[in-house]
């Protein structure tokens, strides 16, 4: 009689520990279901399909064309903006303002990664050029030379391959390499006057 009065006992505990635990899970659900709703009020859901379309035609456009990523990242936005406002017109789904809403805050966020690459990449280049141009020493000096060289020289064996070649790259290589021996020239006028 023992054992099945403990037997029950065993059982109620267990009856009582799945019923926390339901508990538990109901109210995280309640609080996720409270999150979601709280954000699709201040952020349409309409923002977050465009943003999903367009990261997978993204990543579509940058597999078959890697050349420039900026200008598919631009395409694939309004690909992805202008289908749904036709696709959202022929469903019935008139909530304008939402999907005009969503595109303008991902306009925003495209056109400030835009601004951002933009600035910091003319930064770095702007830095790299004044870096070769006044070297301190002369071994730097030679580095500094010998490294844009190699870097022409891949980027001329690419156009005689004709393979990905890039001739505004090229073109800036070249002129790092010009900008690298008068670098050079001036720190040999600096340091043997004669």
């Amino acid at each position: 009689m023992a054992q099945i009065k403990d037997f029950f006992l065993l059982l109620k505990k267990d009856y009582q520990v799945l019923g926390d635990t339901i508990k538990s899970y109901l109210n995280n659900y309640n609080k996720a279901k409270a999150f979601f709703k709280d954000l699709f009020n201040w952020i349409p859901i309409d923002f977050f399909i465009i943003l999903f379309f367009t990261i997978i035609l993204l990543i579509l456009l940058n597999s078959i064309s890697r050349r420039n990523p900026k200008f598919n990242l631009f395409l694939s936005f309004f690909v992805t903006s202008v289908s749904w406002l036709f696709l959202s017109t022929f469903l019935g789904y008139s909530r304008y303002t939402y999907i005009f809403i969503s595109m303008l805050i991902l306009g925003i966020f495209v056109v400030t990664f835009y601004v951002l690459d933009f600035g910091i990449s003319y930064f770095f280049k702007y830095i790299y050029k004044k870096r070769i141009g006044n070297p301190r020493t002369l071994e730097r000096s030679m580095y500094n030379l010998q490294t844009t060289y190699n870097e022409s020289m891949a980027q001329a064996y690419l156009l005689l391959s004709e393979v990905d070649y890039n001739l505004p790259e090229l073109k800036e290589r070249l002129t790092n390499l010009k900008i690298a021996s008068e670098g050079m020239i001036t720190l040999l006028e600096k340091k043997y006057k004669q």
